[in-house]
């Protein structure tokens, strides 16, 4: 965490922390020079004391305004830091592929981020204050009294030893807080995501309930954990109560016996406040800071697994040959999605998956993204394992055409180079393979296509994903039932282009596909529960009687 805070904008925090955190002492001289004026009856110093007295208030004005616009830099850039690496990271990471751990790095990002900030930062920045005060008050107060400098040390160890005895049950409690805090997050996130299902079948009373059960963990397990933090805090500040009055009362033994002046007196009860003071705070802000101990461990575990890799290992790796299964099996349970699946597909092939719905086509291409690797069984990829393959070069060599294509609110040109800065050219040669030339000529590449491209129709949605391909110059492109919700027409001038790409090899799953589409494919696997029950040529599958492929068209 600390290494998350700037260094430069750190040393000038440290510049200006000693003269902030001599405010009370400077105070309690100024208050025994003023006693000690009225009590002696001398005001040759009157003068003298008040322009030091403002002269110095100024400096200390001046130095606490510029250090609370540091702090707040401080911290600032520090979380700002920690965002954009846990999000670099994240993003970077097989989990989300894999559809893992969403709703923890949501709640990560959202949530546990502001519990660091003020439970981490700006009391690990208040324990620095606490701390100089506390110090630049006890060599005041040597200064003054060497005796009842002693006094207060050891008044001071006793609450030292409080947090030690809660430290465990409110790490405990910590992460029993941050568990439930992820389940009420990822119900949140369930609830919103489904609202069409929940409205359309009357759930409404049913996940409301569910919500207010996961809303009434969370926040009963976050009052005990303050709870524990306010004992603690009360605890210690008893003892620390304790110590201040006799600190004060040994102080007015000492003026009574004339050992010290009662300018001196007034001085030392500031004094012994401004050191009883900052040091409770510190334990207080110490506690505060053993509460985010779990979700600093879950910061450093994202942080620590960067799957970034250096520009040189970023290249597409070649598709020179084919893609390979060797008795791939993949199941959830005791239920098989994928039975000792085998099959080549050479480069340049177009091939097509398909079969009955819940036959796992879907989930081979999956296997194909790496968005599942618990799988039995080899995929070669020009017979490299691919997961042994960087994650990132590989998809740098294959394009995915999903259903429903993922559209920015931006311009026709960025949703196609989605920021990779192509010429105009390339972006414009490659709409026109997609088949977007029309909305390219009447509305330019400066077009916004609005909200997840509300201003255009499905087919236009389709084709800009398949411009993205074209325009990267991808070896590979998988096809997931691209285009079953476009009206025929169009669907078949879609896959057309893509098929027709002698260069790409494509791998699409599909329920139906029209007759003349069928034939621009080399080779059909058909997958029934979980397995290929048939392959071939579309000629050679159709010159038997009972195929299924007989049910596509």
């Amino acid at each position: 965490m600390f290494r998350n805070i700037d260094k430069k904008w750190f040393l000038l925090f440290l510049f200006l922390l000693p003269l902030v955190s001599l405010e009370n002492p400077f105070k309690s001289f100024v208050f025994k020079e003023v006693f000690d004026i009225f009590n002696n009856n001398n005001t040759s110093r009157i003068l003298e004391i008040s322009l030091i007295t403002l002269f110095g208030f100024l400096l200390i004005a001046a130095s606490k305004t510029l250090y609370s616009v540091l702090t707040n830099k401080v911290i600032s850039i520090a979380i700002t830091n920690i965002k954009h690496d846990i999000f670099k990271s994240v993003i970077y990471k097989d989990d989300l592929l894999q559809e893992k751990n969403t709703s923890s790095y949501v709640s990560l990002l959202l949530n546990d981020l502001k519990i660091i900030q003020t439970n981490y930062y700006e009391a690990l920045f208040k324990i620095f204050f606490n701390a100089f005060t506390f110090i630049f008050s006890l060599i005041a107060l040597f200064y003054l009294s060497v005796s009842l400098g002693i006094l207060l040390i050891i008044v001071f160890v006793i609450p030292t030893l409080i947090p030690q005895l809660t430290k465990k049950k409110i790490k405990e409690q910590t992460e029993d807080w941050t568990t439930k805090n992820e389940s009420y997050t990822s119900n949140v996130k369930d609830s919103f995501t489904g609202i069409d299902t929940i409205r359309g079948y009357g759930l409404e009373s049913k996940v409301i309930k569910e919500n207010t059960k996961y809303n009434f963990f969370v926040e009963r397990s976050f009052a005990k954990l303050n709870n524990w933090r306010v004992l603690t805090n009360n605890i210690v500040g008893f003892f620390g109560m304790l110590g201040f009055v006799f600190v004060n009362l040994y102080g007015v033994i000492l003026a009574i016996n004339e050992k010290i002046t009662i300018g001196t007196v007034v001085a030392i009860i500031q004094l012994s406040n401004t050191v009883m003071g900052p040091a409770l705070a510190i334990f207080e802000e110490y506690s505060k800071l053993m509460t985010t101990k779990k979700i600093r461990e879950r910061i450093e575990s994202v942080i620590g697994t960067d799957d970034t890799e250096s520009e040189s290992e970023l290249k597409p790796i070649d598709f020179n040959r084919e893609i390979t299964f060797e008795n791939v099996s993949y199941g959830i349970g005791d239920k098989m999605i994928l039975n000792d699946v085998n099959f080549n597909i050479k480069k340049g092939q177009k091939v097509l998956i398909t079969g009955p719905s819940g036959s796992g086509k879907s989930t081979l291409l999956k296997i194909i993204q790496k968005r599942i690797q618990e799988y039995k069984g080899n995929v070669l990829y020009d017979g490299k394992n691919i997961k042994t393959i960087n994650t990132l070069s590989y998809y740098k060599n294959i394009s995915m055409i999903n259903q429903k294509p993922f559209l920015f609110e931006d311009t026709l040109r960025n949703n196609v180079d989605m920021g990779d800065n192509y010429d105009d050219v390339d972006i414009i040669r490659a709409c026109y393979r997609a088949g977007l030339e029309t909305v390219v000529n009447e509305k330019g590449l400066d077009y916004h296509v609005g909200e997840d491209g509300k201003y255009l129709s499905g087919g236009q949605r389709q084709r800009i994903e398949v411009a993205r391909a074209f325009l990267r110059d991808r070896q590979i492109l998988l096809v997931d039932e691209a285009t079953a919700s476009l009206d025929r027409k169009t669907a078949c001038d879609i896959e057309k282009r893509i098929l027709n790409d002698k260069e790409l090899t494509v791998i699409s799953v599909s329920h139906h596909v029209d007759k003349d589409i069928l034939h621009l494919f080399d080779m059909i696997f058909v997958l029934i529960d979980g397995m290929i029950v048939e392959k071939g040529s579309p000629d050679e599958l159709f010159g038997k009687s009972h195929s299924y492929v007989h049910m596509l068209t």
